[in-house]
């Protein structure tokens, strides 16, 4: 079923500096080839980063106001919660049909983690895209259609599986075979439930961005990861 985004209050001038901030000069329309260069532009030029939670303690507001200063006017960069929650709301000023989700972080993990992940279903008639310029480290550089199988973005391969009707698993090929990354719940998630995840990420001392420093930034050559 096709979930097609309310009406953005973003405005043009809102829009146009988002778009100079990652360096996007093409059309505007809401297409599928729109939206894997917006996604591209996007991980090029904005990090990952924890340095308000580790630094300075901080849980990051997520008000969309505060999100837009700090990274298309500061130019700083952001975690999951906020560069997807503003990269969502462009997507809306565009005309996407988009919904939020959230989802576990599973890569390299022994045990079943909480949903502490935010990112974004893009629908296309029947057909829906998962979505993520949040990740950080070696998280899917482009779009992956939620359709069982293997997919290749940018040379790195990625296979998809749904376990039940609404979570969806995203394994990564590594060292010779598919590691699980992310298990996505498709199921559209409010925002006051991102302001608990985050405050839970910002907070709490199992949560690794209160641990260590992580910066990460995608590149035409591959990603560079900065940790402590």
């Amino acid at each position: 079923m096709q979930v097609c985004c309310e009406e953005s209050f973003r405005s043009e001038q809102w829009v146009n500096q988002y778009l100079e901030r990652i360096g996007y000069r093409g059309p505007s329309e809401a297409s599928l080839s729109v939206l894997c260069e917006l996604q591209e532009r996007h991980l090029l030029s904005v990090p990952f980063e924890n340095l308000d939670v580790y630094e300075e303690g901080k849980v990051p507001s997520l008000q969309l106001d505060d999100l837009y200063k700090k990274i298309v006017l500061r130019r700083r960069g952001g975690y999951c919660f906020e560069l997807n929650c503003l990269f969502y709301e462009l997507l809306r000023a565009l005309g996407f049909c988009v919904y939020p989700v959230a989802a576990r972080v599973v890569w390299q993990k022994s045990f079943v983690p909480p949903l502490t992940h935010r990112g974004t279903i893009v629908t296309f008639g029947e057909k829906q895209y998962y979505c993520d310029v949040g990740y950080g480290g070696p998280g899917p550089c482009g779009l992956l259609a939620l359709t069982e199988g293997i997919q290749e973005i940018s040379g790195e391969c990625f296979f998809v599986r749904m376990l039940d009707y609404s979570y969806w698993v995203i394994s990564r090929y590594y060292k010779n075979q598919y590691h699980p990354m992310l298990g996505v719940e498709t199921r559209r998630v409010q925002e006051i439930d991102f302001e608990v995840m985050n405050f839970y990420s910002a907070r709490s001392e199992n949560s690794r961005f209160t641990k260590s420093r992580v910066v990460s930034q995608r590149t035409e050559n591959g990603q560079l990861s900065l940790n402590d």
